[in-house]
């Protein structure tokens, strides 16, 4: 934490005989800085959160930015849908191998990551569909290992492979919640 930036942001929030320190207050504003190896001075957008209660401490948070007439929480709100981008970047190349571009050829690695765009929407669209509120921001990670990865053993006889599969498990409920769910969707036709 830069000690110079929270020293002047602090002499900039204002608490008022209106102020109600039973809730959270959020104050945002853009300030003038110039740190000592920079060549000229930026402006830092500052969000400082009172939590309820909470008559002493103050916590802030910078953004330094090079959007001009913008007002502080546009620009905070801005760097967080990025952020909620980059998650979802993230996601799409860790759960879908949306980066494995492994072929030697173009239009192989294309289709690769097309296929890998369609699994993380349906996925996506599955999550907003049919899962109960609390699981519908899971990753593809925590999908898999609480709907897909069941106890099983493969076995052969006579010539023929089974896979038998364990009749309960963990989180048996949900994956039951999600199927009762898939099924009562109705597709128009």
């Amino acid at each position: 934490m830069n000690h110079k930036l929270k020293d002047l942001a602090h002499h900039r929030v204002h608490y008022g005989e209106t102020t109600d320190f039973t809730k959270d207050e959020h104050q945002y504003f853009i300030m003038d800085y110039q740190a000592g190896s920079w060549d000229i001075s930026r402006e830092v957008a500052v969000k400082a959160t009172r939590e309820a209660g909470n008559l002493l401490f103050t916590k802030y948070e910078f953004i330094v930015t090079n959007f001009h007439g913008l007002s502080a929480e546009t620009v905070f709100k801005l760097y967080q849908k990025r952020g909620t981008m980059e998650n979802c970047i993230k996601e799409i190349k860790n759960g879908f191998s949306f980066d494995k571009t492994d072929s030697s050829t173009y239009v192989a690695n294309q289709a690769r990551m097309m296929m890998s765009c369609i699994a993380y929407n349906l996925v996506h669209l599955m999550k907003e569909a049919t899962f109960p509120k609390e699981m519908k921001r899971s990753t593809i990670s925590t999908i898999r290992f609480k709907l897909f990865h069941i106890a099983g053993r493969l076995t052969s006889h006579a010539r023929q492979l089974r896979v038998r599969l364990a009749s309960s498990h963990v989180f048996d409920s949900l994956f039951w919640e999600v199927l009762e769910n898939i099924q009562s969707l109705v597709l128009l036709h």
